[in-house]
């Protein structure tokens, strides 16, 4: 963990790359598009070099949902461990190999369109110091997509389906008190795909990411943490303002309560939070307009239910550590 003290090098990485991506502009969806929060309590799912990065296993369900809009998530990722010889007792002592893997399936429902997918993830992890506390992963994600659009009758658009496989690759590099990743999304959707009338577009589009996180300790103690956190989505496809891509955050730990803030979208407030029982979390996060009716603009509440089916193997069992 890294004390309240100046540290410029995480810090002048996170400002170094939001000036380089401050003069592209673009816009897009990735998938899953909804939920929100699983950026913040799965980011392995846009970045597979994540998967792994945590010595346990980690199974997790989000429902989101948003006015007449519905998704489902439900996702886990582990490191693959051996057993070896353990001489001080009898019982073996399990250890970890380099492999992390994962995999994830969601469906969610907007408007007229419905997506339904999965993934499967791996990732490598090697150690960048010798107590094994620092490492750097790469991992790469298979998946596929199916996309069903009832079609519009107004619009005479009529109904439009396409299933696609597609795959995801990403590198991350991450401390106790440090993380920092980069990675793609939807790597073979280089060219939209239209109906036959040329009349819809399929809203699927690589997707460039960045996400980084430092953890500041405020109290031993207490076990009192505060971590900014900064996401970049940059679509590779259409033009947008910054304030679309940079989406900053901040969590707060206390204990096994975990709180904060993540600004999915500048426009709209936004609160989550994660409680940890044992090997059981709940969390919740919520997205309101704060300049717009609620009747207008509905808001986004989603649930999350997080169960660690194994011991941890590190030793290192501080309670932030998630």
């Amino acid at each position: 963990m890294i004390r309240l003290t100046p540290q410029k090098a995480p810090l002048c990485i996170i400002v170094f790359t939001i000036l380089i991506l401050h003069s592209y502009v673009a816009t897009g969806q990735q998938s899953p598009f909804y939920p929100v929060s699983y950026r913040i309590f799965n980011p392995f799912v846009f970045n597979p070099a994540v998967a792994g990065s945590k010595d346990y296993s980690s199974y997790d369900i989000i429902l989101s949902n948003r006015g007449s809009e519905n998704s489902l998530m439900g996702s886990f990722n582990t490191r693959l461990s051996k057993v070896t010889d353990n001489y001080v007792s009898s019982l073996p002592a399990p250890e970890f190999t380099n492999i992390g893997v994962g995999g994830f399936i969601f469906r969610e429902q907007i408007g007229n369109a419905r997506n339904t997918g999965f993934g499967a993830s791996a990732s490598y992890h090697l150690a960048t110091d010798r107590d094994a506390k620092s490492f750097f992963s790469a991992g790469a994600t298979v998946k596929a997509i199916y996309h069903d659009f009832a079609g519009d009758t107004e619009l005479s658009i009529p109904e439009f389906n396409t299933f696609r496989p597609t795959a995801d690759a990403g590198i991350y590099y991450y401390s106790p008190g440090f993380y920092t990743g980069v990675s793609v999304t939807n790597l073979f959707f280089v060219t939209d795909v239209a109906d036959t009338l040329g009349l819809y577009i399929t809203p699927i589009t690589p997707m460039l990411f960045f996400h980084a996180g430092y953890k500041f300790i405020i109290s031993d103690l207490d076990n009192m943490i505060i971590e900014p956190i900064i996401i970049l989505e940059y679509p590779c496809k259409e033009p947008a303002k910054f304030e679309e891509i940079i989406k900053p955050g901040f969590r707060f730990y206390s204990g096994a309560l975990s709180a904060g803030t993540f600004l999915n979208d500048l426009k709209r407030l936004s609160f989550f939070m994660q409680f940890k029982y044992k090997k059981t979390s709940l969390g919740a996060y919520f997205e309101l307009p704060y300049n717009t009716a609620y009747y207008k603009e509905p808001m986004i509440a989603e649930i999350s239910l997080g169960i660690n089916l194994s011991a941890i193997k590190s030793g290192y069992q501080k309670n932030n550590h998630w």
